[in-house]
């Protein structure tokens, strides 16, 4: 899959699957520190603020070699009703229901013109790594709640994931929103509690924030995004409203638009370590 709306900086980073140190105390305060190595994107050595590991196209989605095995009928909808059930090394065209708890999906492709690839019903919860999502316009690639996601590659959908609570996306790669349907963030929160972003790259245009709260059902309490990647939308990360416990912490931001709108009227909110990935340079914002 391209990374279409990379800009240069982040596509040498994420395409070449860069593993560099993590950012040093001082850089988690906000301060890169005299001596620090910064990125030279005529060819110079990468800056010491930058992230491990991005995830991009060789690190998330089915790990090549793997072998796929359809799974359901193209095009219906494929039900998952089992509690404990392990859906893995599976094929799937059309979109998944997950209606059990503790259901697993693994090294799976799901490919559906359907606006919502994989839901989660109410009551269910769900694990799923290193799977590919790619669904249609109009809906997002993960909703709602009590699930884990860990290095998927999401695209196609108007928002990536949408997590309202009880959620971690870990080291996923989100990109190639689709532009129609309103989509608002490759993840987004309209209320709830307990959702983690952590090491995630997240791309788009201008019509889509990287990560966006608010309060559309009630408080979002305890959000946590820390150590990504992020560059999408007018304002990248766009958290307003009625917030109580958000941490925004030791992100890499490129330069789509405004760094970082932060936190509503969340008095015990926890921002710092928020740089620029090509100057290391403290985000506004924070």
């Amino acid at each position: 899959m391209r990374a279409r709306h990379l800009p240069a900086l982040l596509t040498a980073l994420v395409l070449a699957g860069c593993r560099l140190p993590l950012p040093s105390p001082s850089a988690l305060e906000g301060d890169a520190g005299q001596g620090e190595r910064r990125l030279d994107q005529r060819g110079g050595e990468a800056s010491s603020c930058a992230l491990p590991d991005p995830p991009g196209p060789n690190n998330t989605g089915v790990p090549p070699g793997t072998t796929l095995t359809p799974l359901g009928t193209p095009g219906q909808l494929l039900v998952l009703d089992q509690a404990s059930e392990v859906v893995s090394d599976r094929e799937i065209k059309g979109p998944v229901e997950v209606r059990a708890k503790n259901v697993t999906l693994r090294r799976c492709r799901i490919t559906t013109s359907d606006a919502r690839p994989l839901r989660v019903a109410d009551g269910a919860s769900l694990v799923v790594e290193d799977t590919e999502i790619a669904g249609g316009p109009g809906g997002e690639g993960i909703g709602y709640g009590y699930f884990e996601a860990r290095r998927l590659n999401v695209h196609g959908t108007s928002d990536g994931i949408a997590a309202d609570e009880h959620a971690v996306i870990e080291a996923c790669w989100i990109h190639d929103l689709a532009a129609s349907g309103g989509g608002m963030a490759g993840v987004f929160s309209t209320g709830g509690s307990t959702v983690t972003v952590h090491g995630n790259t997240i791309t788009g245009d201008s019509g889509h924030s990287a990560i966006a709260a608010r309060n559309d059902n009630g408080a979002v309490q305890n959000l946590t995004v820390e150590a990504n990647l992020l560059d999408a939308g007018k304002t990248i990360v766009s958290l307003s409203g009625n917030l109580q416990g958000t941490r925004v912490i030791g992100n890499r931001f490129g330069r789509s638009g405004t760094p970082l709108t932060c936190c509503g009227n969340d008095p015990s909110s926890t921002v710092q370590g928020n740089l620029y990935a090509d100057t290391c340079a403290p985000v506004p914002g924070q």
